[in-house]
């Protein structure tokens, strides 16, 4: 909605001087080329009179949070994530007891980045469409040729852009079309991989970026922008040729064919490529931390900064190992966003203007020092430093957040008589009509039992509502659901009387933290029946960075594996001295604090260690394949099983679950719920939940 103040009243002013064009949006938008996201978006001097006139406005006729987001048009789907991320900001806020100079907002990634499960063929059948394609351009003996390489490459192999972009080329270079000698490409350094849009000026990796080159041209045609006239000259038919039959995408003809140079919008706007997000819902965010902290600067940082940092500098995660790489990217957001914030400040094309020399490939951006107005952003000599330092620190606060689960009752599908499924209709009896299996629960409450002790029971969504309104309700309900959970003795001695709430109301939600005699786990779900508490480790596990590095070659190797078919070769550094060094040291873990204070995994340590002989006799692919579900035994958040076939355990091994009536978990001497706050900087321990009986 757009309203008439906000095309014609607003008017372009300095934010420095408050001096005013006289231009309004609706004119600047008739004026120039721009649209008017693109005129709010880059701070051209409407955005901050809006904001002030918004803010003015909402200190009059203030709205609640929900008002605002319903205001704002944000969906449901993201309300719970940015309602998390303003719980933080405002904790943070208390326990700061001042606001942030700046607040950096991590933005979605962009352009040259696939989208996860976009890819739909293997790289050699695109390869072999397009040697059908090339018939009227190339000949037929050339395509036989190149079909006889291809058809001695491994998938592995074929994951090496040189190779693809060797056939890609039909075996020729993009800017002189010279042939290549495919013989050489893998070890020569004859030929190089060229970006036709320089790094320095534009961060695409993508391989509509891309081209295969002898290094001499590479070195001629330099960090510059367009291609050199006589490559253009040269080459312009073949590549037309390669986008008629769609071999190449139209946005790479357009730059290898244009030849202007870039404009100082276009310079400009690559850099604010990496500053600026249009997205609702993270400008809704934005614009609600602007409210809750009206002093501090609101920064955007493109997601793949980051990510960069850590392939440029070798810091790589591992989301097998933990989930403390979450907080480590935050830190590296931080540090990536100030450095990005400084150097290019909120208008880049001042440094267009200026003639500043800059450059957005890291190594070259990192390799000064970058300082303005006094405010130090990066020092070489020291900055390194402490990044490593604190990316090698694992004293992170884990928190889940806990929720009531809402939504499907119970399995549609009906099934034959049963005494655990849910009628069809009131009073129908399930034994004989049948009924719905697997109702879902919502959250679970702690019952107190007389003769027994505490028991925690689960609470059905179809039953919620009454369960929290009506006692009588909420008693019967629990005497009905120990009739699962209780032996029969035990079940035929109590009364509903006998049933007591130590809790009130208070719902035990998913993801509850509980500590049991200093082990720590998320409480997931429960049995079918309710007798066991089905629940996730809340403790990460920690490694030396030679073995994170190493099982993140191997987590990698294992994900690309899934898309084609690949063997382990010399190129991915896999070894079966390291999958055993790897394999034993998981199987310590198991054997040492935390982790053993827990059966489950001393368990599961046992059955490493008995298999340790099979696991060497395994071929490496097996090896890998038995290390990912090794990997997961300890992996925070993991609530299913895990499959240790491999090594001679079951298939469904390590299913963490405690059983239902506390007392009966005779391993432990305390078991107490732990509320979190949302940064986890504050816990409140409740009372022990084993009682005497």
């Amino acid at each position: 909605r757009l309203s008439e103040k906000l095309l014609t009243g607003i008017f372009e002013t300095d934010k420095k001087t408050g001096e005013t064009t006289g231009e309004n949006i609706i004119t600047k938008m008739y004026n120039t080329n721009m649209n008017l996201m693109q005129i709010l978006a880059d701070d051209m001097g409407y955005k901050h009179v809006i904001d002030a006139i918004n803010k003015e406005y909402y200190s009059v006729h203030p709205k609640k949070l929900d008002e605002k987001l319903k205001a704002m048009y944000i969906p449901n789907a993201v309300r719970r994530s940015v309602l998390r991320t303003l719980d933080v900001a405002k904790e943070l806020k208390k326990v700061l007891k001042e606001p942030p100079a700046k607040i950096f907002i991590e933005m979605a990634r962009g352009e040259g980045e696939t989208k996860k499960g976009s890819r739909t063929k293997s790289r050699r059948e695109k390869l072999m469409e397009q040697f059908r394609n090339a018939k009227s351009f190339v000949s037929a003996e050339e395509i036989k040729a190149l079909e006889n390489r291809l058809e001695g490459l491994s998938d592995s192999e074929l994951r090496s852009e040189k190779y693809y972009l060797y056939f890609n080329q039909f075996g020729r270079s993009m800017y002189s079309g010279k042939p290549i000698n495919f013989e050489e490409l893998g070890v020569s350094k004859l030929y190089d991989i060229d970006h036709i849009y320089p790094q320095s000026k534009v961060k695409d990796d993508s391989i509509d970026n891309k081209v295969l080159c002898l290094s001499e041209e590479n070195g001629f045609k330099k960090d510059n922008y367009p291609v050199p006239d006589t490559f253009r000259k040269e080459m312009s038919a073949f590549w037309k040729n390669l986008l008629d039959k769609e071999i190449i995408s139209e946005k790479k003809y357009n730059r290898l064919t244009r030849a202007t140079r870039f404009t100082n919008d276009e310079l400009s706007g690559f850099i604010n490529r990496q500053l600026v997000e249009t997205r609702q819902s993270t400008k809704a965010v934005a614009q609600l931390l602007g409210e809750i902290f009206p002093e501090s600067e609101i920064v955007y940082v493109k997601a793949g900064l980051a990510s960069e940092f850590r392939h440029e500098y070798e810091l790589l995660k591992c989301r097998e190992i933990n989930d403390l790489h979450h907080a480590k990217d935050a830190y590296l957001n931080i540090v990536m966003g100030n450095v990005h914030d400084v150097k290019y400040t909120k208008n880049p094309m001042n440094i267009i203007n200026r003639g500043e020399q800059y450059s957005l490939k890291l190594k070259s951006l990192l390799g000064h020092n970058i300082e303005r107005n006094g405010v130090k952003a990066w020092h070489p000599e020291t900055s390194f430093k402490t990044v490593r330092e604190m990316m090698s620190k694992n004293s992170i606060r884990y928190v889940k957040y806990s929720y009531v689960k809402k939504g499907k009752l119970y399995n549609v599908q009906p099934l034959a008589h049963s005494n655990t499924l849910v009628p069809l209709k009131n009073n129908l009896d399930v034994t004989k009509y049948g009924g719905y299996k697997s109702p879902s629960v919502s959250y679970f409450s702690l019952i107190n039992c007389k003769g027994i002790g505490n028991i925690i029971v689960p609470v059905r969504i179809m039953d919620a509502q009454k369960f929290e309104s009506d006692i009588a309700f909420a008693k019967e309900n629990v005497y009905e659901t120990l009739s699962n959970i209780l032996t029969r003795k035990n079940y035929e001695r109590i009364t509903v009387n006998d049933i007591e709430f130590p809790f009130g109301n208070r719902k035990i939600k998913t993801n509850t933290l509980i500590e049991a005699d200093g082990f720590r786990f998320n409480l997931c779900s429960t049995s079918q029946l309710g007798c066991y508490i089905i629940f996730s480790s809340a403790v990460p596990v920690v490694m030396d960075r030679k073995y994170e590095d190493y099982a993140k070659r191997i987590s990698s190797f294992n994900e690309k594996r899934r898309t084609m078919k690949l063997e382990v070769s010399e190129s991915d550094k896999i070894t079966k001295e390291e999958n055993l060094e790897l394999y034993d040291l998981y199987t310590k873990k198991c054997f040492t604090k935390p982790f053993c204070l827990w059966k489950t995994f001393e368990g599961a340590g046992k059955t490493l260690e008995n298999g340790r002989d099979k696991f060497m006799s395994l071929s490496v692919d097996e090896q890998v394949t038995a290390l990912m579900s090794v990997t997961s035994i300890l992996k925070t958040g993991r609530s299913t099983a895990c499959d240790l076939s491999a090594v001679g355990g079951v298939k469904m091994a390590c299913v963490s679950k405690f059983n239902a009536i506390i007392n009966n978990n005779k391993d432990f001497s305390s078991i107490r719920i732990v509320d979190q706050s949302p940064t986890g900087l504050l816990e409140k321990y409740s009372d022990n939940l084993i009682t005497e009986v």
